[in-house]
């Protein structure tokens, strides 16, 4: 059995981190913990431009229909980056549940 990511599942994990690693630096986060704000706006604009913020959600429901495999290398993306966006509670706890489970 092959456990390899996708050439799709790649091109999303290295489109997050070209992402992250370009708005989520020291010195915007030290900027950041000055102003004793906790949310980078600027990547989580840059997550929603490049149509990240759905990876999960079906399409039917405006996301991009990809899967719990394709959110959790996002997931894994922010946390390589200590990147201060809100994905898990956003994505996981919000969307899923309501993208996964309409109500009928």
């Amino acid at each position: 059995m092959d456990f390899a990511f996708s050439q799709e599942q790649e091109a999303l994990r290295e489109l997050a981190r070209t992402i992250l690693s370009e708005q989520v630096t020291y010195d915007g986060l030290k900027a950041l913990e000055a102003k004793q704000q906790w949310f980078h706006r600027g990547a989580w604009k840059e997550l929603a431009k490049a149509k990240l913020l759905g990876v999960a959600i079906p399409e039917e429901f405006g996301g991009s229909g990809l899967g719990m495999i394709e959110l959790a290398i996002l997931l894994e993306e922010v946390g390589r980056a200590v990147a201060p966006v809100p994905v898990l509670p956003s994505l996981v706890l919000g969307a899923l549940p309501v993208g996964c489970c309409p109500a009928s």
